[in-house]
């Protein structure tokens, strides 16, 4: 039953994936003459970048903030003086380095928030989280806590709590909240794949999930299921030599071939010492970075698997007709992801671009004109999930079909998201009618708008 009732749950999202188009219709290049050919193609990797690596931090400790964000990105504080680490997009505009934060939200020890600003835990705090989600970087789920249970419906309460509790505390700054879409396996443990998986999660990271992604990295151009639920190896920082993989990377990605491989730590200061952390990717950043071959992506693992999703799904068409030539996109993209780009390289021998006309899409960026080669890089809004009183209403209903505190509390969490108003009032006596429910003090004590 309580499989059954969490699948109804999310069943509505998952009817509506594969149902919109791109974002971006039609690209109108405008050339100097008649070319000997026309080619456009999509690159392997955003930025037609050779490689790629991703960085993210386990349990939500402060340093993932304070050290490695700060550093990744030169976005220092007032204390802070980093100047950041940076490749360029190929047409002239600097992007910094990208990192994410997996965290459990509650201490099992005195059951309260970990995050909340003055509680000593020494983690990343909710307003700290909002700006560099805000900023690019990534907000994984870890389980509600650090207990990492192994029960079945344990672990689904587990997923979900976390994910429902992180929507609810980023839904001030964040319009509708921050909805994870990658889980980080608590403890490495299999068994949390399948559940998140069946909750729509698309993405779960463990050490040892070696099948498509090997110690060394693997080659994304060698694989075509981006669709489907993936379950992804990632190697601890501090048991290899991050600069040497980082170099393996490149050598490899050689004809045809390109490389990823995400890197994980707990503790950037104390795991992985702070010291090495700022060599290794200082060593990246020069490299393979702006100031070197700038030739690597490095972003949150979930923005590179929405990248080679969408590249999958999206099919480009041209024609060239009176020195015009037109690219238009088609196919069917996912409404739940939260990163929608492609970058596409386009040839023209004998002509020079010398124009462009784009119709729709929410951004571009695009080498200079005059040549016979131009990379163009798009992205677009194409989330279109049901919103946050859609998701609390349809979790109230569950909760009252089966009473108990695993749905009704994750249940709170989406009604506490919700703004001020009549129907989250309406939410919460539906919630409080039903009996011998461990909700937060207070919640059924006054109204809610």
């Amino acid at each position: 039953i309580f499989m059954l009732l969490s699948l109804l749950a999310v069943r509505p999202a998952l009817a509506q994936r594969d149902v919109n188009p791109p974002g971006v219709k039609q690209i109108q290049l405008k050339l100097s003459g008649t070319p000997r050919e026309a080619v456009v193609k999509k690159a392997p990797l955003r930025y037609n970048k050779r490689f790629a690596m991703s960085f993210h931090a386990d349990d939500g400790i402060a340093d993932v903030y304070n050290v490695g964000y700060r550093y990744f990105t030169g976005i220092n504080s007032p204390s802070s003086r980093y100047s950041g680490l940076f490749f360029t997009d190929g047409c002239g505009n600097d992007v910094s380095f990208k990192l994410s934060s997996a965290l459990f939200s509650f201490s099992s020890y005195n059951k309260e928030d970990m995050h909340k600003p003055g509680n000593h835990y020494n983690t990343v705090t909710w307003p700290q989280l909002d700006t560099m989600y805000r900023n690019g970087c990534g907000i994984y789920n870890h389980g509600f806590t650090s207990d990492a249970p192994t029960v079945r419906d344990a672990i689904s309460y587990s997923i979900k709590r976390n994910e429902s509790y992180i929507r609810r505390m980023l839904a001030g700054t964040t319009p509708g909240g921050v909805k994870t879409r990658v889980l980080v396996n608590p403890n490495g443990m299999p068994e949390y794949s399948p559940e998140a998986f069946s909750f729509g999660y698309r993405y779960a990271f463990r050490m040892g999930a070696w099948t498509i992604m090997p110690e060394n990295g693997m080659n994304i151009a060698e694989f075509s299921s981006w669709d489907k639920p993936l379950e992804l190896n990632r190697v601890l920082a501090e048991t290899v030599d991050v600069k040497q993989l980082a170099d393996q990377l490149s050598a490899r990605s050689i004809n045809g071939a390109h490389y990823w491989m995400p890197v994980f730590t707990h503790r950037i200061i104390d795991d992985y010492p702070q010291e090495k952390f700022f060599s290794d990717w200082d060593y990246i950043a020069s490299t393979y970075g702006k100031k070197g071959r700038d030739d690597i992506w490095v972003a949150s693992e979930e923005e590179i698997l929405n990248y080679l999703l969408v590249r999958q799904r999206v099919e480009v068409n041209y024609a060239l007709k009176n020195n015009i030539l037109t690219i238009s996109l088609s196919g069917h993209v996912p409404p739940d992801l939260r990163f929608y780009s492609l970058s596409l390289e386009v040839r023209t021998p004998g002509a020079s671009i010398v124009g462009m006309n784009l119709e729709d899409g929410n951004s571009v960026t695009h080498s200079a004109f005059g040549g016979d080669n131009m990379l163009i890089n798009l992205s677009w809004d194409g989330n279109n999930e049901p919103g946050l009183a859609e998701v609390a209403e349809n979790a109230v209903s569950i909760a009252q079909k089966n009473p108990v505190n695993t749905f009704a509390l994750v249940a709170m969490d989406y009604v506490l998201a919700l703004p001020r108003s009549r129907e989250k009032e309406a939410l919460r006596r539906r919630l409080c009618a039903l009996d011998g429910i461990d909700y937060e003090p207070g919640f059924c004590l006054k109204p809610a708008y």
